[in-house]
Order: structure tokens, then sequence, then C-alpha cells
């Protein structure tokens, strides 16, 4: 900011000094066009000047800057007091919504809002009259005059105080300093600071207008880059091809295009619609989170998206959080191992592929060997399809003139060729080395190594790239072809006397892939060198020429100089492995047959427990687009009204502020339905009930009987506009639970205080009081952790916690015996360590968890909420008091089990509610 001062004082004396000397030397005329002018050559010099300090900050910057190329830096722990500040600069920041985030234990700073402060100083790539600083930071150092923000105060979660900082950047940003100082004489220690880029997704209304008119599709997102071409990338070109065979496909990438070189050149453009990054307003690749978020915002806007196909563990997990995709779920996997002599090892906790396997509707695998280690983590006999996925070849138009021209004419030199990725266990640092020792005894040979791709991989050989980068610029005997398309590289490849497709004998044995480029190879009628790997053995034959045990035998084999024709393995691997036949072999479990035309809108602010059944239409070809609010309110009206013009029918979500201007823009009285829960009856919502037209609706949906009772009662719906259809709870697998030694209670959510959580710990401690082995299994959010739990007007409520906590801290038997689990999508799992089902609330509509536990097995133990008994059996109804849970648990056994199980099946099975629901929508019942 020094720098900044002395600038602006030495600008305006130059200014003042070219002034005078202008009056003295130059003619009146010329001076008066000049005061016209002043104001623009004063700008211009500025500007100058303003460059200057810029590049001169980038220069002693640069040197510590750090690259923010993702969604999120993380820093270390670090130290500040008022003589010692720490500093970030961040390089290249794009336009958008940052979090600025710092985590810390100290108590004192949380009691001082002005503990400790950031401040924020900026270069951009050009000059910036504005700056770049709209942002919530108003307050300015007396010093610097730079923007700043106090960080004292914040949340409190899981024992650490964390505070934020809104950053709204409106161009890009070359640097960004982030200076964190404190006023007091103390020392501060910092866990961390985060920086996220918290940019929301959107896209534009022209993509959305496109998307609303396109053909039946299934959805394709890997984790996968686009710009650089390897086995991966290949992978999904070619299944994109596949698919587009029977059916249109849209192809989400993870980065936006950056190289002429990119695989997406691969692409049969007929029957393939492409989207990047950028058509979100989001300018880097995609993390697995923001992927997430806009395949889900596709999926809101393309009427009918038949299945969702994704590979790799991470993003199929991300995409089985929640159930907007149940039932169109295709997951494909070979990340979940790691080759290894001793046997694979498995990168995942086994739990976590017990999750993924349960959460996946069709299972894609690879080779047999994949789905047999697959299926050793499917739990209790759960029934999931498999589709037999193979490497795919597409052979380029022997036709078409070659790309590639080669050097070499002489037929006494031998040609090796080798296309894709260059990676520890790959083989092609073994083939440089085997192919140097045979050129010294007299073996003429050229390696051709095309490839964008030269990595460490796990890391497991330090220097790996730099080894291989020298030896291919050193040694005169290889041509390096970097990039290639993949055209090109196959181009290349046809024109050698052998194809490399070795890979060392201990990788190749514990492996349970097949090499794509082997598949690829042979499919051509080249002489492909491999290892004689059981895979390759089933895929080649025990007796195919071109094995070899070691690389050491590669001069032993190119010695025989082996005569070979392979046409008719060539023909059969084309026969199982060509795109036409695998389009095939998997059609059918793509290929939908839809039973009604109309086209359906769902509009509400929180789908989850409607999400099942819209993403079980949309499977069976049904039109349907997602309208979504917000709880009292939506942003964009616009849009709203062009939805409505588009759907034959409309279905809300909750009757709030959505049902509110549905039932009164409803001119056209198209049939609409709005479905009621419990919060539409309670004091804080039923503001948007008394406004719903009613004479506009076609039906009250309610999800039990004593909703409509109240919701009655409050509004004067007339009764014949209404009828109960209860959630639906999906068949989750029976699991044989031990009722014979502890207690293992459950609860499934805390929050809010109505989940009387009290109860469950009264119930545990008087159990545990009587000397019997008893625990209980918390699942769900932590109230601490939920940021609207520390609104004021959550103060109370959260208390209510606190006490609760040192109740348990402060009683060991409690305190050994109380366990806590985080949320996810894995509550099915969950309910196998749970032999007793908790509902102690005060008030439920249906209470999903309840139910859940049953149907997996666990016993349940109701208090006596309002409208319990119409919603389940009377016998489950307690009165909470130990000796009446202990009796029960004494006298359980599996058949009370099982039929606790059937009856809700029989009276609240997915199949039979999503039958009555479309009967209501379509006005028949169908087998969707």
């Amino acid at each position: 900011m020094k720098i900044k001062r002395t600038i602006k004082i030495i600008s305006k004396k130059i200014i003042k000094s070219f002034k005078r000397v202008l009056i003295f030397f130059l003619p009146r005329k010329i001076i008066d066009y000049l005061k016209r002018v002043e104001k623009v050559i004063i700008l211009a010099l500025k500007k100058f000047l303003y460059l200057t300090a810029n590049s001169f900050r980038n220069l002693t910057w640069k040197k510590n800057s750090i690259l923010f190329n993702g969604d999120e830096y993380t820093s270390y722990p670090f130290t500040i007091s008022n003589k010692k500040s720490k500093q970030f600069i961040f390089n290249n920041l794009l336009p958008g919504d940052y979090e600025l985030t710092v985590s810390h234990n100290d108590k004192y700073l949380h009691s001082k809002r002005n503990s400790f402060y950031v401040s924020l100083d900026f270069t951009t790539n050009g000059y910036s009259a504005s700056k770049f600083l709209k942002q919530n930071l108003s307050k300015r150092e007396s010093r610097t005059n730079l923007p700043f923000d106090y960080l004292g105060h914040g949340r409190f979660i899981d024992g650490i105080y964390k505070q934020t900082v809104l950053l709204k950047l409106q161009e890009d940003i070359k640097h960004l300093k982030v200076n964190f100082r404190s006023q007091f004489d103390r020392s501060i220690n910092i866990n961390e600071v985060i920086l996220r880029d918290v940019s929301p997704l959107s896209i534009d209304e022209k993509i959305k207008e496109k998307l609303k008119h396109l053909p039946s599709s299934v959805l394709v997102y890997g984790d996968i880059n686009i710009n650089t071409i390897d086995g991966s990338s290949i992978w999904l070109t070619s299944l994109v091809n596949i698919l587009s065979k029977f059916t249109h496909v849209i192809l989400l990438s993870k980065d936006n295009i950056r190289t002429e070189s990119n695989v997406l050149k691969n692409i049969n453009l007929k029957n393939v619609t492409t989207l990047f990054p950028s058509d979100f307003r989001h300018y880097r690749p995609f993390s697995i989170e923001k992927a997430v978020e806009a395949l889900r915002m596709l999926d809101n806007e393309t009427p009918v998206i038949t299945g969702l196909v994704t590979r790799g563990v991470e993003l199929a997990l991300e995409v089985q959080k929640d159930k907007y995709f149940c039932s169109r779920r295709y997951v494909y996997v070979t990340d979940f191992y790691l080759p290894n002599p001793e046997g694979i090892i498995l990168k995942q906790a086994s739990n976590t592929l017990e999750e993924l396997l349960f959460n996946t509707d069709y299972l894609l695998y690879q080779t047999k060997e994949i789905e047999r280690e697959l299926k050793k983590f499917v739990i209790n006999n759960k029934s999931i399809e498999t589709i037999y996925l193979p490497p795919t070849v597409d052979l380029p138009n022997s036709s078409k003139k070659s790309s590639i021209e080669i050097d070499s004419v002489n037929n006494d030199v031998i040609t090796i060729g080798y296309a894709g990725k260059i990676q520890p266990n790959w083989g092609v640092l073994e083939l440089i080395e085997e192919v140097r020792g045979l050129i010294s005894k007299g073996i003429n040979i050229e390696l051709h190594i095309a490839s964008g791709k030269i990595s460490n991989g796990d890391g497991s050989y330090p220097g790996f790239k730099q080894i291989v980068s020298s030896m291919i610029k050193k040694e005169a005997f290889i041509k390096f072809y970097n990039s290639l398309s993949r055209n090109a590289a196959q181009d290349l490849i046809s024109k050698m006397d052998y194809v490399w497709c070795y890979r060392p004998a201990s990788f190749e044995n514990s492996t349970l892939e097949v090499s794509t480029k082997l598949i690829e190879a042979v499919a051509a009628g080249h002489k492909a060198i491999c290892y004689p790997s059981d895979i390759n053995k089933q895929l080649l034959g025990e007796e195919y020429p071109f094995f070899i045990q070691d690389c050491s035998k590669l001069g032993q084999l190119l010695s025989f100089n082996t005569e070979y024709s392979g046409d008719i393995l060539m023909n059969k691997i084309l026969q199982e492995y060509s795109f036409d036949s695998v389009a095939n072999s998997i059609k059918g479990s793509f290929t939908v047959h839809p039973q009604y035309e109309q086209k359906v809108l769902f509009a509400g602010n929180d789908l989850k427990f409607i999400s099942p059944f819209i993403s079980n239409l949309k499977k069976h070809g049904v039109k349907t687009l997602i309208d979504s609010w917000d709880w009292g309110s939506h942003s964009d009206l616009g849009s709203v009204q062009k939805k409505m013009d588009w759907a034959d029918i409309i279905f809300c979500e909750w009757g709030l502020a959505n049902a509110v201007w549905y039932s009164n823009n409803n001119h056209s009285q198209k049939p609409l339905y709005v479905r009621i829960h419990a919060q539409e009856v309670r004091e804080k919502a039923r503001k948007f009930a008394k406004n719903i037209n009613f004479n506009n609706v076609t039906k009250f949906i309610f999800v039990s009987e004593t909703i409509r009772d109240k919701a009655i009662e409050l509004y004067n719906w007339p009764i014949n506009k209404t009828c109960i259809i209860p959630n639906f709870i999906e068949p989750a697998p029976f699991d044989n639970k031990s009722f014979d030694d502890e207690i293992k209670l459950g609860m499934v959510g805390i929050v809010p205080k109505t989940k009387r959580l009290d109860r469950a710990i009264d119930l545990l401690e008087q159990l545990l009081n009587q000397g019997l082995q008893a625990s209980l299994h918390i699942k769900g959010h932590r109230p601490e952790n939920l940021e609207f739990m520390h609104a004021p007007g959550r103060a109370n409520e959260l208390e209510y916690y606190y006490a609760l906590y040192d109740r348990i801290e402060n009683n060991p038997i409690l305190k050994d015996n109380i366990h806590y689990y985080g949320w996810g999508n894995d509550v099915p799992l969950w309910y196998r360590n749970i032999n007793v089902i908790l509902s102690p609330s005060d008030n439920e509509s249906f209470h999903y968890a309840l139910a859940d536990g049953v149907v997996a097995g666990a016993l349940p133990f109701v208090w006596a909420w309002e409208g319990v008994e119409k919603i389940y059996p009377s016998d489950w109804v307690t009165s909470g008091e130990v000796d009446d849970l202990i009796n029960r648990f004494n006298n359980h056994n599996r058949q009370k089990c099982i039929n606790n199980r059937n009856e809700l099946l029989a009276r609240y099975g997915k199949e039979k509610i999503f039958s009555e629901l479309e009967s209501i929508l379509f006005g028949k019942p169908s087998s969707v």
C-alpha cells in the first residue's frame, strides 16, 4: 500500500507540472482544447500508473502465490499476533462467489468480534477502474485503506469455532492477497483457512429451452478429463457412441474444451447432446459435488432422462446421497481396488462398498472378475441387475487417408508401437530399457510411442515421470508423438510390426480388468505382445503366439519373426467387442416403453419425499419437469409460467408458496394436485394454505387422515376435493436380528426438539440402571452443526440439546453407551446394528424412520403421538415405560419381525402407493 500512495502522490505532481509546462509553451487555442480533453489524459495516465503498480505487485506476489485451480483450498495450521500476520496469495481466481472460512479452538476469539480480522488486496489481468471488491467488506483499514472484516464470533461445530466471510468477485483476479492480523497482544492459533468456490450453477434459458425438446435420453457423466486421451476418456466416448445407437445421449463433460486433441472428437455427434461446465456458468473443471449438482439441474430441465450412467466410486456415492436418481442409477466402477501380487487391495472400506452396491440399480461390469468381486459386497441378497459392458472397438475407416508418416522405410528395422498413457506398471519403461539392450546387441528396432500423459501413477515409483521423459528425449531409437487423436494413434499403430500391450506379471496377475489397448490391437489384426495372464488367455486363447512371460523374452520373440494371420481371432474379438455387438447386448436394459403421454410438472421446495416417485416416472418414459421453489417464494416467476404452459398436469409437493401461486394462476384449469404433509397445518405455514384457491385445485392429497381433518377444520376445503395417499416405503432387505443379548436402541433424526431425544436418553438410562446391556445409536445431523439452529429464534432449543449433552457427559454410564452417526444415505445399512427402532416424538405426520426400521427387521417402540394409531398397528404404541420395552424385547421373535414388515409393505409399499398416485394423476393404474 506504500507503493500505491507513493504512485498517487507522484502522479499528482506529474500532472501539476505537466499543466504548468503546457500553459507556458502552447498557444491559447491548443490550451483550451487540452482543457476539454484533460479528463481523458488524466484517465490514461492513471491507467498507466495503475498497470505499472499492478505489474510490480504481480511480480512480487507470483513467487509465493497459490494456484487456485479447484473448488477448494485448505491451509495448514498457523499462528498470528499483533506483530505477526499471515498472508495467502491466491492465483487466478475466476468470477463468482467464494467463502473464506477460518477455524480455531479459541474461546477468546469467539467471544470478541474484533479479536482478529482479514484484509484483502488484489491484482487483475487488466485495468479495473472500479476494482473488483463488490462484496460484503465495507470496513477499511486506516493504515492501508484495504477492505477488511472481523473474524471473531462465528459458529461452534464439533468442538471447533468457524467464521466465514463471503467474497463476490466480478471479474478475473490475477492475484488475491488475503492477510490475517490481530489487534491484541497475544498469540492466536488458527487450525485452518479454507477458500471455497460456492458460486451457484445456473443454466441459460436458451439451453433450458433446448433441453425441454430433447427426446427420451440417457445421461452420462464420468469424473474423466476429456482433454487427455487415455483409457478412461476413450471408455467415455465409446460408451456414448454405443448408447447413441439406440437412444439419445446427454453427455456432461467434466471440463471445458482446452486442447485441439480432445477425446470428444471421437464421438458420433448424431443422437448426442454434449454440455460443458461453461454451460452452467462454471469455468473450471467440475468437482464431484458440482458435477452432481449439474446432473440434477439437467434432470430438472429435461423431460425424459431414463437413466444416469456414472463411472467411479466417489461419484456414484455422491449421486446416491439422496434418492433423486433412484431406480435410474447405472454404476460402472473399476477404481475400488489396487492390483497387488498378494491379492487385491480395496481402496474403500467394506461398508462403503456395501453402501455403494445397496444403492445401485444397475451394475455395469467390465469383466466377470470384477462382477464376482463386487458381488461379495451385496448385502442381504439384494436384487441388483448386472450388465456386461466390456471394452469396445471401433476401427478407423480404412478408406481414410493416413495422417501419420513414418520416417523409417528400412525393412530391416523392426517397429514396435505403443499408444496410451505412461505410468508405472504399464510396461513402457521396461520396453525402453529392453529395446536399448537389444539394440546394443545389433538388433535394429524403432519404438514409436504416442502419449498425451506421462505420470507417476500412484506414487509408488518416485521420479518415474522424469526418468521416462528424459529417456524419450535422449534415445534416438524412440519416435515420440504427443497427444495424437484416437484415430491418428490407431493409424500409427497400424503401420507397426508389433504393438506393445505388455504389462508386468505382478500387475497382470492381480488386475481384474482387461486391456482396451490389447483388444483394439487384436481386433485390428496386429501382433500384440502381452503377458499370458488368465484374463488374457481367456481373451486370446492358450496358444496365442505373442505372449511373453517377461521383457527379457522380447528378443527371442522378435527373432522368431512369426508369420501370423489374425483373421480368425480378429473376427472373434470383433463379434464380442464391436460397438454394434455391445449395443445390441445392453439395449434391453435401457429401453423404455412409455405408457402415458401427459406431461407432468412437479413444483416444490423440498422433493425428498416424492423424488423416488418422480424418478420412477422418468425411468418409464413419462415426460416430467421440476420447478424448484424456495419455501416462501420463487426468484423467477417468468420461468414458472413457461413450465406451467408446458405441463398437462401440475403436482405441488407441499401446500406452501408454490401451491398458492399455481392455484391462483391456473386459469386454464389444468389438473392441479397439492400434496399436504404436516407443516401446512402448523402455525408458521398456515399463511400459505389460507391463500390457496381451492376452486382451481383438482385434488388435495394428504399423507394421513389426521392432517386432512386438521386442514379441513382450518381452511374449509371441500372434503370431496381431498383424498388420502400415505407416504411410501422402500422394500429394503430384511435383516435377521438377534434379540438375545444387547438392546440396541435406534433413533434417526433428533431435530427439532419435538423429536424428544430426552425420552430416548431416559429410556436408555433406566435400562442401564436395571443392569441390562443396552445402547442408544443416533443417526443424522447434530443440531449444533446445522446453521439454521444458530438463528436467534432457536437459542432456547439449542440450549435444550446442550443440556442433554452435559447430562450425557457427566454420566459415565450414558457416555459410554450413546453413539452418534453422521447423516448419509446408508441408513438401511445402519439398521443392521439396531434391534429396536424408537419413535419418541411429540408429533409426526408419518415418521419414515420408524417404518424403515421395522421393514429392516427392528422392533418398533412408539410413544403415543397424535394420529399414530391411524398409521401404524395399535399394538406398536407403548406407554414409553422401560418395563414395557423389556417385556416386548424378551417376547419378540423373527416371525413377529416378518409379520410387522409384511403388514407395513401391504399398507405402504412403494408399488402400491406409486400405483395409487398414478391412478390419481393419469386416471388409471399401471405397472410403472
